[in-house]
């Protein structure tokens, strides 16, 4: 099956953008609205809805013949309707006295930083893939199911990630002296490090009993990647406590322009490297996007924050910082040899481990 077209690529790419705004300008109103009714039931029956129109709509539609591409455009259109269709529903059932208007400049004014995050994920997520089907058909069908099984090791770390910022920003909010933010701080965000290391431990050794039996045709070239994909994960396991650190800070404005650099490095790296190197070419790309543009920069801006807190001194950036190295020389590893970087990864969630547990033994005693 040929690949889409460039032109189909960016249109699915831009289609997805649309269908973020959608639910980043309507979805975060109704679900404010909902919770303070209490109405949690129909946020979670949302929730399913969407994951039921993304997921089972993409599926089915590709496997009609319709091709992927143009199956996630009309994906994302309808989205577009459930979102809207949800806020109709909901600013209808709302008093007449509570409906006050706000100006649509102002809302975008103040959701700008918000905005362009929504942008910037959606422009990797959404448009990689496909310039790198439209470079080459054949690549698509190792680097997507690569990436996919990569990305698999932030499933409960992201989770995580998504439940905790609120709860950190309201303890920060609380804790107006930076030495005690540093302290807060420096005892649970070893943590979210932590689950994704596992992850990518997990991702080394579990990976070459998996993928022969899921692609079998592609496991060799899949089980190439492991590496690269190595360099990608760690890095992401390096700035993930920084990602919390300003969510809770409400710098959405930061991590938009730190995730559109990045896409553009993985974009760019992909139009040059795909059409030599095949799917190396793409994992490469992604993986100097995240340890060379994304890691780096969030723990550059962790670093300041925390001088402007009056905390001077390495402390937890430097830790970033070995970590983000640390997984490198793992994945050096494991291309020389797969046991050892096994078991450099296993080494690593202990030696992390062990720092968590100590972090909280000092709390308790």
């Amino acid at each position: 099956m040929a690949g889409p077209s460039l032109p189909e690529a960016l249109f699915a790419a831009l289609a997805q953008v649309l269908a973020g705004g959608a639910s980043l300008a309507s979805g975060s109103w109704c679900t404010a609205v909902d919770c303070g009714r209490e109405r949690y039931l129909r946020i979670q029956v949302f929730g399913l809805a969407r994951t039921l129109v993304t997921t089972a709509g993409v599926a089915l539609l590709a496997l009609g013949g319709l091709g992927p591409a143009r199956a996630l455009i009309i994906v994302s259109f309808a989205q577009v309707v459930l979102e809207l269709s949800r806020f109709v529903v909901t600013r209808a059932g709302e008093p007449r006295d509570v409906k006050e208007a706000v100006p649509a400049r102002q809302v975008l004014r103040e959701g700008r930083g918000s905005l362009v995050y929504a942008f910037a994920v959606t422009t990797q997520n959404g448009l990689q893939p496909y310039v790198t089907a439209a470079l080459s058909p054949s690549v698509v069908s190792v680097a997507v199911p690569g990436r996919t099984l990569a990305n698999s090791t932030r499933t409960l770390s992201t989770a995580i990630f998504n439940v905790v910022w609120v709860p950190v920003a309201a303890r920060f909010a609380e804790l107006t002296d930076g030495p005690r933010r540093h302290a807060f701080w420096s005892r649970n965000a070893p943590l979210l490090s932590l689950v994704q290391l596992a992850g990518v431990a997990a991702l080394l050794a579990l990976a070459p009993l998996v993928v022969p039996h899921w692609l079998p045709s592609k496991a060799d070239d899949i089980l190439r990647l492991l590496p690269l994909y190595c360099v990608e994960q760690g890095a992401y396991a390096a700035s993930l406590p920084v990602l919390v650190l300003a969510l809770a800070n409400g710098r959405f404005g930061l991590l938009g322009a730190v995730t559109l650099a990045s896409a553009t490095v993985s974009i760019v790296g992909t139009l040059v490297f795909v059409p030599s190197h095949g799917a190396v070419g793409f994992a490469a790309a992604n993986a100097v996007a995240g340890a060379v543009v994304a890691a780096p920069l969030l723990i550059a801006w962790e670093w300041r924050y925390w001088r402007e807190q009056g905390v001077v001194g390495v402390g937890t950036t430097g830790t970033r910082a070995l970590l983000l190295l640390a997984s490198i020389a793992i994945s050096i590893a494991h291309w020389r040899s797969p046991r050892l970087g096994v078991c450099l990864s296993l080494v690593l969630v202990a030696v992390v481990g062990g720092a968590v547990v100590r972090s909280r033994r000092r709390v308790t005693a």
